[in-house]
This record gives C-alpha cells, sequence and structure tokens, in this order.
C-alpha cells in the first residue's frame, strides 16, 4: 500500500476540519483520513481517542492547524 501526506485542510464556514487534501491530490473527510491512519496509510500523524471522540495528531514538527486551508 502506498503511504501518502496531507497537505490541506477542508473548512467549513466555522474553519472546523471537516476533511483533507492528500499528497495524491484525493479529498477525504475526517473519518476515512482516521481509518485510513488506522491502516498506516497517511505518514506524519497518528490516531489519537479522547473523550472528544477519535482525531489525527501530527508527529511532525508542523501542527495539522498550520496546514494550508480549502473551503467545502
Amino acid at each position: 500500500m502506498k503511504t501518502v501526506t496531507i497537505r490541506k485542510r477542508i473548512v467549513n464556514t466555522k474553519r472546523h476540519t471537516v476533511g483533507f487534501v492528500l499528497s495524491d491530490n484525493s479529498k477525504i473527510s475526517r473519518n476515512k483520513a482516521v481509518q485510513l491512519a488506522r491502516r498506516s496509510g497517511i505518514d506524519g500523524v497518528r490516531v489519537v481517542s479522547s473523550s472528544q471522540g477519535t482525531y489525527l495528531q501530527s508527529t511532525t514538527s508542523r501542527n495539522l492547524y498550520e496546514l494550508p486551508m480549502v473551503s467545502v
């Protein structure tokens, strides 16, 4: 399986992350990104589970919130 990286965040009008644009230019939802990251399909992130839900966290020096944004 070829791994990809996250290039951009897809945000709604309230600037909440609803998905991601990957290095292969595909667009996926947050839930699909978590599933893909669990299978080690996305480099540079890890899956974190908390009382707020499951989300992705960067394992690099760059925070996911620092990525360029694209509106839905």
